[in-house]
């Protein structure tokens, strides 16, 4: 796993050749396509976790206990959850690269979705 420091400096290669890798060198293309890979299966979780949040909220309980454990499940998964979609990629990318910036603390930890995705795109339950 890479911290976020790795993650953002290799997120703002991709950024910074318009979100796109054409023309990059082959280690420019590594940095840019880890980016992409780390995003694209952070949203990918995330929207499952999204879909579950939902399919629980719409679930019928057999008794309040039942109703009350599993809307705890909801609510937990609906935070992590997100309603962004694969067309929300380099909006998801950019905003990752501005919470990144300004937060030069975080730097030395893992990357957490909660901060940039979730709390950007929150999941939606209706």
């Amino acid at each position: 796993a890479m911290n976020n420091e790795i993650m953002l400096d290799s997120c703002k290669v991709y950024a910074n050749n318009n979100f796109n890798v054409a023309g990059l060198s082959d280690i420019k293309i590594v940095r840019a396509t880890t980016c992409m890979g780390y995003m694209v299966s952070a949203l990918e979780q995330s929207i499952i976790f999204c879909s579950m949040a939902k399919e629980i909220a719409q679930s019928s309980f057999e008794s309040d206990i039942e109703e009350y454990m599993l809307y705890g499940g909801s609510v937990a998964f609906a935070s992590i959850g997100t309603s962004a979609t694969h067309e929300n990629l380099n909006a998801i990318i950019q905003t990752y690269i501005n919470y990144a910036n300004d937060n030069p603390k975080e730097w030395q930890y893992y990357p957490s979705m909660q901060d940039w995705l979730t709390n950007n795109w929150p999941c939606e339950i209706d």
